[in-house]
């Protein structure tokens, strides 16, 4: 009874996005914000990939534009599984899907930003793909690292059938990257860097 009961919000939930679109007409994107709940992602030090692409995600949201509309698969801190976001990408049909993360390694040395589309036989790959690239020219004009775009069998990148771009941001576990991806105003950059990319597409 608990999985119907989560399974007809899921739908309840999407079934609006899709309204929600059809009745603006607006240049569409979903953002996919990761991880949540009980599924905190990477974490160090106290600081957690859930919260902080959360964090990125709620500045987008306060930036956003009056003809662009942007939709979240989640607004809260709570466990959204994967078939439930695929299940809203596909619900909502939007222009674009950018879903934010943050990466981590045993690595510490290893830092930059990393953006990874479907792989080369999927339908979207190319539209991904001329996303991708565009957004990484995006943040290293503000001065990031940008480790390269590339082509992942991811969950999502793999089940979305619109334009996807997965955004790794940095390295949690880098310290360098650490300090950007925990500071405020950084925090603000990203999210109007990622606008700014949106609104290029919008326009053309």
């Amino acid at each position: 009874m608990k999985t119907l009961s989560r399974l007809f919000i899921v739908v309840f939930l999407v079934a609006g996005f899709a309204a929600a679109a059809q009745q603006t007409k607006k240049f569409t994107v979903l953002i996919d914000v990761a991880h949540g709940g009980k599924d905190t992602g990477v974490q160090i030090d106290g600081q957690t990939e859930k919260d902080l692409t959360a964090s990125i995600a709620a500045e987008l949201k306060a930036v956003s534009g009056e003809d662009i509309a942007i939709y979240f698969t989640r607004e809260e801190d709570k466990f959204v599984t994967l078939q439930e976001r695929v299940a809203a990408i596909n619900n909502l049909k939007p222009d674009m899907v950018l879903s934010l993360h943050l990466n981590g390694t045993p690595n510490k040395e290893k830092y930059g930003m990393e953006f990874f589309v479907p792989e080369d036989n999927s339908a979207i790959h190319s539209q991904s793909r001329i996303y991708a690239d565009l957004l990484s020219v995006h943040f290293a004009k503000k001065n990031y690292t940008v480790t390269g775009v590339k082509e992942a069998p991811m969950y999502i990148l793999k089940h979305s059938q619109y334009p996807v771009v997965l955004c790794e941001l940095g390295y949690l576990t880098n310290a360098n990257d650490r300090t950007y991806l925990t500071n405020t105003q950084k925090q603000k950059e990203i999210a109007a860097t990622l606008l700014d990319f949106i609104k290029q597409v919008k326009n053309g």
